[in-house]
């Protein structure tokens, strides 16, 4: 990610991995493979993490498939209907489907970098609405509200967003409880 070397964020997301198809004989990463080899063998398959694995795509010694969580069956689903896709769980436990995908993005040529780049914004832009309409009603519903398993309201609703959405999702409900708490206690005539 851009200048983001202290940044949580993109520590998280570089540590999602990538399986990578090695072409040539590389010198001295046989440990990669956990093989007694020193060498790690042309053709070997290995989950590499996106930290490592650029150096690897750009010096030609590997090539990559498409992480799952962006595969055609994705892209086509969240294209369809964006809010019907739980992209949260695509990733693992730290849902940050929006920050993988801007760094496979970087790592895809142009005709394939376009087209998941404009798949994420579509997503993203199709997702918002139904965002803020929830967190406002969320907010309204007092949050805090549970239902009789002890379920927190809302809990279903936020269990399929991304991280960055869940952070949007936080701020828009303060955001609404501040602007009732001062339409509330406002001296203007009502």
């Amino acid at each position: 990610m851009d200048n983001e070397y202290y940044s949580l964020e993109a520590i998280i997301s570089e540590n999602q991995k990538i399986d990578c198809t090695f072409q040539l004989e590389v010198p001295e990463l046989g440990y990669l493979d956990n093989s007694a080899d020193e060498n790690l063998k042309a053709l070997t398959k290995l989950p590499l993490p996106c930290w490592l694995a650029p150096t690897m795509l750009y010096a030609e010694w590997a090539s990559f498939n498409m992480p799952r969580p962006f595969n055609n069956l994705v892209q086509n689903a969240v294209v369809a209907e964006p809010r019907s896709v739980k992209i949260g769980a695509l990733v693992g436990e730290n849902g940050r489907w929006y920050s993988f995908g801007k760094m496979i993005v970087d790592l895809l040529d142009d005709p394939e970098s376009k087209k998941l780049a404009d798949t994420l914004k579509l997503t993203f832009k199709g997702r918002l609405p139904d965002l803020m309409d929830q967190a406002q009603h969320f907010t309204g519903t007092a949050s805090a509200a549970t239902r009789s398993g002890g379920e927190e309201v809302g809990a279903e609703f936020r269990s399929g967003l991304d991280a960055a959405e869940r952070e949007l999702f936080v701020l828009a409900q303060e955001s609404s409880r501040q602007v009732k708490a001062w339409y509330e206690s406002s001296d203007r005539i009502r």
